[in-house]
């Protein structure tokens, strides 16, 4: 867990480049045989806070359009 929790702060910490590569990072870290992290980093304009909340699920609204 410790391993994983790293290399996501060093994920977060990497600034992305607006030209040239995606504008959002995911990685799955196996922590266990059956036991999973998944992460996702992605720059504010892709994602704003609104959108994050949906993403994360602790928005109000769960609804898609």
């Amino acid at each position: 867990l410790q391993a994983a929790l790293s290399q996501m702060q060093e994920a977060i910490r990497r600034p992305f480049k607006l030209a040239g590569e995606p504008l959002f990072r995911y990685a799955l870290y196996k922590l266990a045989d059956e036991s999973f992290l998944w992460s996702h980093t992605y720059h504010h304009l892709v994602v704003d806070g609104w959108a994050a909340s949906l993403i994360s699920g602790t928005g109000r609204s769960r609804r898609w359009l």
